[in-house]
C-alpha cells in the first residue's frame, strides 16, 4: 500500500530544503569573502596629552585634555593568520582584545615643532576655514612666532609598534594614509622596513624627508639599533645634531655655566666673609694690644715725668746747696776781713734771726760784754 504524504509533511520538507540552501550559501560566502575587520580602541594617557600642549599654553579647565580615545580598524583576509599573541608593552593584554593602552605619546620637547607661520605654509589649503582659524587664533592668543607641535594629532610610535606586534604587520611594509609627523616612518626606519605615507603638501614632503634623513643617520650613530654602523658613529655624533638638540645643548650649557657662576660667587662671598671676619678679629686683637701698649706708654711717660720732676728737684736742691755753699764761702772770706767784734755781732744777729744761738757764742758774747 502506498503511503500518502500529508500537507504538513510537504511544508516541513520545503522548510528543510530552504535551511540547507541558506547554509550552503553562507559557506560559499565565507569562501569568497575578501576581508574581515576588527575595531581596536586606543586610549592615550592624560599626562602625555597635557605635556603636548607645550609650556605657556592656557588651561581650558575640564576641556584642557581632548578626546583620549582613538579607533583603529584592523582588516585581514583570515583571522587564523594572526595567532594569539600577548602584548609586549601592556601586560595583561593580547591581540584577542579590543583595548590598547594607555599609550604615552611623544613629549613636546621630543616631537616635531614649528612656529605658527611655518605651520600655515606646511598645511597649505588643508587647514580649517579662515574664519574659524581667525577666531581660534584670537581666542588662543597665537602670534605667528609662537612655537607649537607641527602635528598635534598623532597615534604615537608606541601605538604603531604595538599594532605591528599584535597583528603581525610590517613584514611587507606599512602604508600610512596620514603620515603626519612621521611616527610610522620612524618606526619603519628603526625596524629597517619599507613605509609609504601620504603628505599634505610639497612643503610637508620636503620637511619630513629632511627630518627622516637626519633620523636615519642618527640611528646609524646609535649603538643597539638595527641601523647602527660603527664606521660612522663618531662622525655622526658631531654632525647629526638637529636644531632642537643644539638648542637643548645650548640651554644645558647655559645652565651649567650659570651653576658654575653661582658656585664661584658663593665661594667668593664665603671668602670675603671669612676675610672680613679674620680682619675684624685681627683688628680687635690689635686694639687690645694697642690699649695695653698705650697704657704702658702712658705709665712709662708718667714715670718718666715723675722721674724728671724728681731729677729737677734734686738738681734744684743741689743748685741751692751749691749756692748756699758759695754764699757761705763768701761770707767766710768777708768774716776774715772784718774785725772780731763786728764779726761776733753779725753772727749773733744771724743766729738770733734764725732762732739758734749756741751756748758757746752766748758765753763769748757775755764775756765780751763783761
Amino acid at each position: 500500500m502506498k503511503k500518502l504524504r500529508t500537507r504538513d509533511a510537504d511544508v516541513a520538507a520545503v522548510e528543510g530544503d530552504q535551511e540547507a540552501d541558506e547554509t550552503e550559501e553562507a559557506d560559499d560566502a565565507n569562501k569568497t569573502k575578501e576581508y574581515l575587520a576588527k575595531e581596536v580602541i586606543v586610549f592615550k594617557s592624560e599626562s602625555s596629552l597635557v605635556d603636548r600642549r607645550g609650556p605657556g599654553t592656557k588651561s581650558r579647565g575640564v576641556a584642557t585634555v581632548p578626546n583620549q580615545v582613538e579607533t583603529c580598524h584592523c582588516v585581514t583576509q583570515k583571522w587564523k593568520c594572526c595567532p594569539v599573541r600577548e602584548s609586549k608593552q601592556f601586560p595583561g593584554q593580547t591581540n584577542t582584545g579590543v583595548i590598547l593602552g594607555p599609550v604615552d605619546l611623544e613629549t613636546f620637547a621630543d616631537d616635531w615643532k614649528l612656529d605658527v607661520r611655518a605651520k600655515k605654509i606646511l598645511y597649505g589649503a588643508h587647514r580649517t576655514t579662515p574664519e574659524r582659524i581667525a577666531e581660534h587664533d584670537k581666542a588662543e592668543g597665537r602670534p605667528d612666532d609662537k612655537v607649537e607641535l607641527a602635528f598635534w594629532h598623532s597615534m604615537g610610535k608606541q601605538t604603531i609598534r604595538e599594532l605591528k606586534w599584535r597583528y603581525y604587520l610590517g613584514e611587507g611594509g606599512l602604508i600610512d594614509i596620514y603620515v603626519g609627523g612621521g611616527a610610522s616612518c620612524e618606526v619603519s626606519l628603526e625596524d629597517r622596513e619599507p613605509c609609504v605615507g601620504l603628505c599634505l603638501t610639497d612643503e610637508h614632503v620636503q620637511q619630513l624627508y629632511h627630518r627622516l634623513t637626519l633620523y636615519s643617520l642618527k640611528l646609524m650613530a646609535t649603538r643597539g639599533t638595527k641601523c647602527h654602523d660603527p664606521r660612522c658613529e663618531n662622525v655622526m655624533k658631531t654632525l647629526l645634531l638637529t636644531k632642537d638638540e643644539l638648542a637643548n645643548e645650548e640651554l644645558e650649557r647655559q645652565k651649567n655655566e650659570e651653576k658654575q657662576r653661582q658656585i664661584a660667587a658663593g665661594k667668593a662671598r664665603r671668602g670675603e666673609a671669612a676675610a672680613k671676619k679674620k680682619a675684624e678679629k685681627k683688628e680687635a686683637a690689635d686694639g687690645e694690644k694697642g690699649g695695653e701698649k698705650k697704657e704702658g706708654d702712658s705709665e712709662k711717660k708718667e714715670g718718666e715725668k715723675k722721674e724728671g720732676e724728681k731729677n729737677d728737684v734734686e738738681k734744684n736742691s743741689d743748685k741751692d746747696d751749691s749756692d748756699e755753699d758759695d754764699s757761705d764761702e763768701d761770707d767766710s772770706d768777708e768774716d776774715e776781713d772784718e774785725e772780731p767784734v763786728k764779726k761776733k755781732k753779725r753772727v749773733k744777729n744771724e743766729e738770733q734771726a734764725s732762732g739758734r744761738a749756741p751756748k758757746a757764742v752766748e758765753r763769748a758774747l757775755s764775756d765780751d760784754s763783761e
